[in-house]
């Protein structure tokens, strides 16, 4: 499998998607049509008749209710709506959800389905009860919707949703994939956890929030536990891993103080002079670790692809993960916040998630880089050419190692 151009949320394979997905179903059996779950190589969510008029349904998620981003989602529903309904000699129907549409949202998604949608049925929904449907013969379908949506969040012990990609969510994931990876590549222990206790331990988590990872993947389907904690389906785990992710965060310009001969090396010469403050003393040869409440530092992004020696993009910018961006702090590294008419020789950023971040970020000489999943998730959406070098990391690491076997 090559890596695709982007990694949009498959109804069937995100929690929202198949929520969204039941309730669609819901909603057409309600107003009497047949309704046929698409299951195996999945090539669209349903297909749905009711005497002769025959729909294949195709659903996309988008997480955030960004006008680009729902937008994006529906021309891709469309796209793949057609592909579908040509194959099997049915209409498409392309539907594109989220956790809320507003009004005007959905007033500018039917401006733009008029204008791209080239006659495709089109609808949208949403988990507060909004459902529309524009094609023939579809405006009886879910007269009810709010209600039928009401009905299935007031069931009794109805479970709370975990988030699998909170910040201890994501390096419980990685522990769990650890074993499949080099050490090279992840930093984290790489035993077979047996429970959701024993996850707790190795992970250095508390046992609840273990236990609700746990958990949760089993409900989303991600989890053989025929012998220990085995993570499953793990291309649809890593495209929801992705979208979870796909927010930018801030990038702080820094320049240096004295700007050096190789902007790289003195990069790593400065985290390395950070981190040797900072990490605990041990008698015993192992991974460095950060003492209790440091400031954690280290490389990120494309310069963290070439410290795993998996780097492919040449020239690009130097990103740095630091959790402390005061002015103390960047002197220290050596460096400035550079302002609009200055140059820039590094970029500084303050994870969103710093213990998925650090504790899984590989150690060379004394710096730190961030591990090899979290360079995919990092490099894939920036603008200079990071869909190439996440197709790199995929095709070379974890397509092999996470996928095969």
């Amino acid at each position: 499998m090559r890596l695709p151009e982007s990694f949009p949320d498959q109804a069937g394979s995100s929690g929202l998607g198949r929520q969204l997905v039941e309730h669609l179903s819901a909603a057409f059996r309600n107003a009497g049509w047949k309704v046929v779950s698409v299951s195996g190589a999945r090539k669209a969510d349903l297909v749905v008749a009711h005497g002769p008029k025959r729909y294949v349904l195709e659903v996309k998620v988008a997480r955030e209710s960004r006008r680009a981003e729902v937008q994006g989602a529906l021309a891709d529903a469309i796209l793949r709506s057609k592909s579908a309904a040509r194959a099997i000699g049915a209409k498409p129907l392309a539907v594109v959800g989220a956790p809320h549409i507003s009004d005007a949202m959905a007033a500018a998604l039917r401006d733009y389905a008029r204008e791209y949608a080239d006659g495709c049925a089109h609808g949208l929904v949403d988990l507060r009860g909004r459902l529309e449907l524009h094609g023939p013969g579809l405006s009886d379908v879910g007269p009810n919707f709010a209600a039928l949506v009401s009905d299935s969040f007031s069931k009794p012990n109805r479970p709370s949703r975990v988030d699998l990609f909170s910040d201890l969510g994501q390096w419980l994931l990685k522990v769990l994939l650890a074993r499949r990876l080099s050490e090279k590549h992840l930093n984290g222990p790489r035993v077979q956890a047996r429970n959701a206790k024993h996850l707790a331990e190795v992970a250095n988590v508390s046992v609840p929030h273990a236990a609700r990872q746990v958990a949760q993947l089993r409900r989303d389907g991600f989890l053989d536990e025929s012998a220990g904690l085995r993570l499953v389906r793990i291309r649809d785990l890593l495209e929801e891993w992705r979208a979870a992710n796909r927010r930018v965060p801030l990038d702080v310009p820094g320049r240096w103080l004295f700007p050096p001969k190789d902007s790289r090396k003195q990069l790593r010469e400065s985290l390395r002079s950070w981190a040797k403050s900072r990490l605990e003393c041990v008698l015993l040869p192992q991974p460095p670790v950060w003492s209790q409440g440091a400031k954690r530092a280290s490389l990120g992004m494309f310069a963290a692809c070439d410290a795993l020696g998996l780097g492919f993009v040449s020239g690009a910018p130097l990103h740095v993960y630091v959790e402390d961006i005061s002015p103390r702090a960047l002197e220290e590294l050596g460096l400035a916040v550079a302002n609009s008419e200055e140059r820039v020789d590094v970029y500084l950023r303050q994870p969103k998630y710093p213990e998925a971040m650090f504790r899984g970020a590989v150690w060379q000489e004394g710096v730190a880089a961030s591990d090899v999943l979290q360079c995919w998730l990092d490099v894939a959406d920036h603008p200079v050419r990071g869909q190439e070098q996440a197709r790199q990391i995929w095709n070379r690491v974890l397509e092999p190692k996470l996928l095969e076997g």
